[in-house]
């Protein structure tokens, strides 16, 4: 009889893990900034905080503005003080990243038309799409100053 109870136990035990909840990111985004780019014209660098509050990593894998939809936008990362355009960001499971700049960012190119403000659509390999909104300040009101161009 203690065979037969053992058997179920491990049944039970099997089918209990079978049936658990998965691990899921849980992405939430923060104080997005747009900047004109200083080193590369009718361009525009934008910068966040990525927050992963599941348990699972994610990946921020593109990005497109909502209101320029034919407009390049790509994911960067500065490598030896070059942008490079990189394929992911790696948002690990209970952890924050931070793209800003001199490291990673997100670079709309092309971009001659004035708005006052995007809308950033991130496209995250699990979580799918989330919205950003940003205000994009005038063309003057961007400098260089301050910024670490890497050796440049």
């Amino acid at each position: 009889m203690n065979k037969k109870i053992f058997a179920f136990a491990m049944v039970l035990a099997i089918f209990a893990g079978c049936t658990g909840t998965q691990a899921e990111p849980d992405i939430k985004v923060s104080y997005p900034k747009v900047t004109h780019s200083a080193m590369t014209e009718n361009a525009i660098s934008a910068f966040m905080f990525i927050e992963n509050k599941g348990s699972a990593d994610d990946y921020l894998v593109s990005a497109r503005i909502k209101e320029l939809p034919d407009k390049r936008v790509e994911v960067h990362d500065v490598v030896d003080g070059k942008m490079v355009h990189i394929e992911k960001i790696k948002i690990p499971a209970g952890a924050v990243v931070e793209l800003k700049m001199g490291s990673y960012h997100v670079m709309g190119f092309d971009i001659t038309e004035h708005v006052d403000e995007i809308t950033l659509v991130l496209n995250f390999g699990k979580s799918g799409e989330i919205e950003v909104v940003a205000t994009v300040p005038e063309k003057e009101e961007t400098t260089a100053e301050g910024m670490d161009m890497g050796g440049m």
